[in-house]
């Protein structure tokens, strides 16, 4: 027999049914978007080689004519992070995780350190590592000093959305929330309970 596979050891009688064996036996991995064969010893070169070179997406078995096209396909499906190439759960989880990438441009009421969102600055306070000395019991008397706190703290004084009356324990868990875009509550509109309280607590330092 010419035609050898010397992968499987074995022979074959002509390049056709060498080719046929190619294709069938589960030892090679083919890939069917090449003008000419191509075999790799292992799925995973494969997989490799579709991603690379035909803009595959494992997860959907799609191939892409360009790869920017599969770019916006990750970032639509599958919540991929364009700076690290991450892959989230749900777009909340990129959006939340986009902030380690982010500017930090939200500055401290109380000492002027900078944070990439307001309930990182929150947090700050709460936590007591603000030279200002503020911690949590003042982030709680604040809120409840604020004409609008009835629409974002309940009886039980636990925090709640405005819109979707979810519980927290912490305004900084109710203002991540709200950057979440987890419900309709949002913290730029100029009179929304949460932008009211906000422009509250700053004015005490300004």
């Amino acid at each position: 027999m010419s035609h050898e596979c010397t992968r499987c050891n074995k022979g074959f009688s002509s390049g056709k049914a060498k080719m046929q064996h190619i294709s069938d036996s589960p030892n090679h991995h083919v890939c069917i978007h090449c003008q000419t064969l191509v075999d790799f010893v292992t799925e995973q070169q494969l997989d490799n080689h579709l991603e690379q070179v035909h803009n595959w997406c494992s997860s959907c078995d799609l191939v892409f004519e360009y790869w920017d096209d599969l770019e916006e396909h990750d970032v639509d499906e599958h919540n991929k992070c364009l700076e690290c190439g991450n892959y989230f759960s749900s777009p909340s989880n990129l959006k939340n995780h986009k902030l380690t990438h982010a500017e930090k441009n939200v500055e401290c009421f109380a000492c002027y350190r900078k944070f990439v969102s307001k309930s990182a600055m929150m947090l700050h306070l709460e936590v007591g590592n603000c030279p200002s000395g503020v911690d949590r019991s003042d982030i709680d008397d604040y809120a409840r000093q604020c004409r609008q706190w009835p629409q974002y703290i309940d009886h039980d004084d636990d925090y709640k959305c405005p819109t979707c009356g979810k519980w927290f324990h912490h305004m900084s868990g109710l203002l991540q929330h709200v950057e979440s875009d987890c419900c309709d509550e949002d913290l730029e509109s100029w009179w929304s309970p949460l932008a009211v309280f906000l422009r509250f607590l700053r004015s005490h330092w300004c």
